[in-house]
């Protein structure tokens, strides 16, 4: 039999008595599931999670763009962090790898992109225990499968910020859940976001 002539040809084509009964399906097209629904942003109050005392919370923010860089910030005060400011990547390159800090925001901004290629590098346990966010215009908050192909734990739209702290509550929720049985079983210490 040549090769060629198999070309472009199916299972069902090639094998019809062995096939027969099973209907011929379309060619299926990769399945990726939608963004979560957000409706639920806009009800009710968020659940806080202060600072525990004595609990030193550090995060940095690197955002560009002032307006966004002033809710974040006004929302990690609120949840108890001590914040770092980065309006360059040299500079949060250069206070990641002397702080270690719990929770990263990173903006799209072309400028950063190092940070991002950075904070992708971090050993496993540094970064095992630290929550990183991206905010932009074009992600779907709360995306997990957008997070996860970006090497991040949590996406954000620019849209959503109003909603941050209910945001960072579930996304902290959500991480927990997943991740807090397995660090158990590697004996990691780790405090809560």
């Amino acid at each position: 039999m040549d090769i060629k002539s198999l070309e472009g040809k199916s299972a069902f084509d090639l094998f019809p008595d062995i096939i027969r009964d099973i209907p011929k399906k379309k060619k299926a097209s990769p399945l990726i599931p939608p963004p979560p629904d957000l409706s639920w942003l806009t009800e009710g109050m968020a659940e806080r999670n202060p600072a525990q005392p004595g609990n030193s919370l550090a995060a940095l923010v690197a955002i560009a763009e002032d307006h966004k860089r002033a809710v974040v910030k006004k929302v990690l005060e609120k949840m108890g962090y001590a914040i770092d400011t980065a309006l360059s990547a040299e500079y949060a390159i250069q206070k990641l790898q002397v702080v270690q800090y719990k929770l990263i925001i990173c903006g799209t901004d072309a400028a950063f992109k190092d940070i991002h290629q950075h904070i992708c590098g971090l050993p496993s346990p540094k970064r095992r225990v630290t929550y990183y966010a991206i905010v932009g215009p074009n992600l779907h908050t709360l995306y997990n499968l957008e997070a996860l192909a970006l090497s991040a734990n949590l996406v954000i739209n620019d849209r959503d910020l109003q909603y941050l702290e209910k945001i960072l509550g579930k996304g902290f929720r959500d991480y927990e859940n997943l991740f807090r049985p397995l660090l158990d079983i590697l004996n990691v210490k780790t405090s809560s976001f």
